[in-house]
């Protein structure tokens, strides 16, 4: 039996964990603008040589130019179930539109839930890239001006292969990037083919935006490419699961991919059970000294938490590239392993 929720907690005090930094909790009753500290502890207050700062104004004032403002989604998508699935997308993107939110990022395969589908059921509930559901995010996309980020399971045209393919779509009903998801798990591997693509960095209100899916993370290079083409922020869908050794991709990996490449990275987990494994939740926003800014509550069942359908929005504003000189400093003439095997 699951313990009570704890009761009137702001998410900083229920989830701080030692050697994370929530410097605001989901309430929108903080100051309009903060300077966010590295972890070291420099740059607080109104520090003119701060490493980067969030600005968080009230929600219904539009973002200037250069900022972004991120809902992310951490919830429960029936498997299979495409149109209860889009009532949920269309749904959040209302909410997130009221609140001014420029972007919304919803997990890996959010469009038909995440789960080990056979290959008949992923033949019943994949689409062409033009199909229908993508046709009805663009409308919806379009009618709340807002930018949305979610995962379908894509079948190609000119052949029998499947893709794990997740779509950028813009505030104007437009299709910004479709990226194939290059790095598959085990089970995967049975469904699915590979991408043979990063995906293009696309931008949203002046910030710059790159793309990886769930098991992409653990492979720096996909981080780095995305960096090094210009991204301020990276968007990553996942469907993690709630052993153990998974919850290192939120509260190790995220922040490693943060600090090793000067960027802001939001990270976007299911919460729910009855899959092929129960998701573990712990979505988080992580700035790039590797602090949370933001974390959703979880579902790891030995900690006794409910299941939360969550929304966690920050606004994330550039982080001062000459502060993160990494890219400058880099000699791609030394890397010649990494290309060669």
């Amino acid at each position: 039996m699951l313990a009570e929720e704890p009761k009137h907690l702001s998410v900083t005090q229920q989830y701080a964990a030692p050697g994370d930094h929530y410097f605001q909790d989901l309430k929108m009753n903080q100051a309009e603008t903060m300077l966010v500290p590295a972890q070291t502890g420099k740059g607080s207050g109104k520090d003119p040589n701060a490493r980067f700062y969030a600005h968080r104004p009230p929600p219904n004032k539009p973002m200037p130019e250069g900022t972004l403002r991120m809902a992310i989604y951490q919830g429960a998508f029936s498997f299979g179930k495409k149109d209860k699935n889009l009532k949920t997308i269309k749904s959040f993107a209302g909410h997130a539109a009221d609140a001014k939110i420029n972007l919304v990022i919803f997990p890996e395969l959010s469009l038909t839930g995440y789960t080990n589908f056979s290959k008949a059921q992923l033949v019943s509930i994949a689409e062409f890239s033009d199909g229908p559901s993508i046709q009805e995010v663009k409308a919806t996309a379009k009618q709340h001006g807002v930018n949305l980020i979610y995962g379908y399971i894509e079948k190609e045209k000119s052949s029998d292969k499947h893709f794990s393919t997740t779509a950028v779509i813009s505030q104007h009903g437009e299709v910004l990037v479709q990226y194939r998801k290059t790095h598959l798990t085990h089970f995967e591997t049975f469904i699915f083919t590979p991408g043979a693509e990063i995906a293009d960095v696309f931008e949203i209100n002046g910030v710059k935006v790159g793309l990886l899916v769930c098991f992409d993370i653990f492979y720096p290079e996909v981080s780095r490419v995305l960096a090094v083409k210009g991204a301020q922020v990276l968007a990553i869908p996942a469907a993690n699961g709630n052993e153990p050794e998974l919850f290192f991709a939120s509260t190790k990996m995220v922040p490693t991919r943060a600090v090793e490449n000067g960027v802001f990275v939001a990270y976007v987990n299911y919460a729910q059970t009855g899959g092929v494994v129960d998701f573990c939740g712990m979505s988080r926003i992580v700035d790039p000294d590797g602090a949370t800014l933001a974390m959703a509550r979880g579902y790891p069942p030995n900690l006794g938490i409910k299941i939360d359908n969550s929304m966690v929005e920050f606004l994330v504003a550039k982080a001062d590239p000459s502060k993160y000189p990494f890219n400058e400093h880099r000699r791609p003439k030394l890397y010649g392993d990494l290309c060669s095997s």
